[in-house]
């Protein structure tokens, strides 16, 4: 019998503007490849179900909210009102930027200190995103609290 204990099962929801699906798939990508996270996208609806309440639910169980950030997500209302509702709850918000001039023009609630943004291109495999998904403080992550 092992005595191993298993990984805690990371609820991350990412959000992205649909213009940015590549970068997004390429983040999804990393994220599916670990198996302590289970990955909610906009793209995990099914046509004809409730995704209202889908979504809603989806938010309320994620243990991590990660915004793909670029101009795109940052003009759209659908983004914005995501991590509006990832802020009231108090979900842990990791900005992922698509390039690094967007950092400064970041909305509050996720606006952080310029050494705390995650770029992108410095993600090329799943480990790179334990920092950031293994936090046992949760205030350590930018949360906008």
């Amino acid at each position: 019998m092992s005595t191993m204990k298993k990984p805690r099962i990371r609820h991350v929801f990412l959000t992205y503007a649909e213009t940015d699906s590549a970068a997004a798939d390429k983040l999804s990508r990393l994220l599916d490849a670990r198996a302590d996270v289970q990955v909610f996208t906009p793209n995990s609806l099914s046509v004809g179900e409730n995704w209202q309440t889908r979504l809603r639910h989806a938010l309320e169980r994620s243990d991590v909210f990660i915004l793909l950030v670029s101009p795109d997500s940052l003009a759209s209302p659908w983004v914005l009102h995501q991590l509006g509702a990832a802020w009231s709850l108090a979900i842990p918000i990791i900005p992922v930027l698509a390039d690094r001039s967007i950092g400064p023009k970041l909305p509050p609630p996720v606006t952080v200190e310029p050494d705390r943004f995650v770029m992108l291109d410095d993600l090329r495999t799943p480990g790179d995103l334990d920092v950031y998904l293994s936090v046992e403080d949760e205030e350590a992550i930018a949360c906008g609290k």
